[in-house]
């Protein structure tokens, strides 16, 4: 289904969980996963750091700007050894990639068609970055050239699955991948009823008002999905559940 799954790691508490599923499922799905960590060079470089340099008194701005490359550096190491120690431990087939650049833009350059990138819906310094640089999961869901998966806030098994999509491009993706968790059953949102017979799947077909966003971000919440499929362009629904985008 996928060749590689790819986690951005920045050391938030929703990379974290980000990485705690791409261990989780590259042993599901017997695929590798690669921890990701991209030292943001827009914190470090350009007028930005030098007005932060020059409020905090420092006027060695190249010097200091080497030290807090160093240290950014290190930190990424220190992020992807742990990454790469905890995959080990549950028996998981892991690599890591460090790169200097700017975060989105290096995890879609990263991430192949075939592969799945899986990223915390929020990550380090959200609000900072969000104001300045707009947040790294928009641009990605916009760009990105393969599935996304954005992470909650807690990692916790994947039970169930819920298609939001009347594509039949997304509702076979998301055939797929229940099958490849080796789950039973599957729910398919506003799908039209096809035969999915020969997918061995119970599949439950829900219908639901659509142009009202909140009942199904409410359905959503109410039957406790661990994992909603769904287009990419419904990626803003305001709902505590992964969001898996194809």
């Amino acid at each position: 289904m996928f060749n590689r799954i790819l986690a951005g790691i920045d050391g938030s508490k929703n990379s974290l969980v980000a990485s705690e599923y791409g261990i989780y499922l590259s042993k599901l799905l017997k695929r590798p996963v690669v921890g990701v960590h991209i030292v943001d060079v827009r914190l470090i470089e350009g007028a930005f750091f030098e007005d932060i340099a020059g409020a905090l008194g420092f006027s060695e701005y190249d010097n200091l700007t080497e030290k807090v490359k160093e240290a950014l550096d290190q930190k990424g190491k220190v992020l992807l050894d742990i990454f790469a120690k905890e995959c080990r431990e549950k028996g998981g087939d892991c690599s890591i990639a460090q790169v200097f650049g700017i975060p989105h833009k290096e995890l879609i350059n990263l991430a192949d068609p075939e592969d799945l990138l899986i990223i915390g819906k929020h990550g380090q310094h959200k609000n900072l970055t969000q104001l300045i640089f707009g947040t790294t999961a928009d641009y990605i869901v916009k760009h990105s050239k393969c599935p996304v998966l954005l992470t909650d806030e807690i990692f916790k098994p994947i039970e169930n699955i819920t298609v939001f999509s009347q594509k039949e491009e997304v509702i076979n993706f998301g055939l797929e991948f229940a099958k490849g968790l080796g789950l039973e059953n599957i729910v398919l949102i506003n799908s039209k009823k096809e035969d999915y017979s020969e997918e061995k799947l119970n599949i439950d077909y829900v219908d639901l008002p659509l142009d009202c966003k909140d009942s199904i971000e409410s359905y959503i919440e109410e039957t406790q999905v661990d994992v909603l499929i769904t287009d990419k362009g419904n990626y803003k629904l305001q709902t505590k559940v992964n969001l898996l985008l194809k």
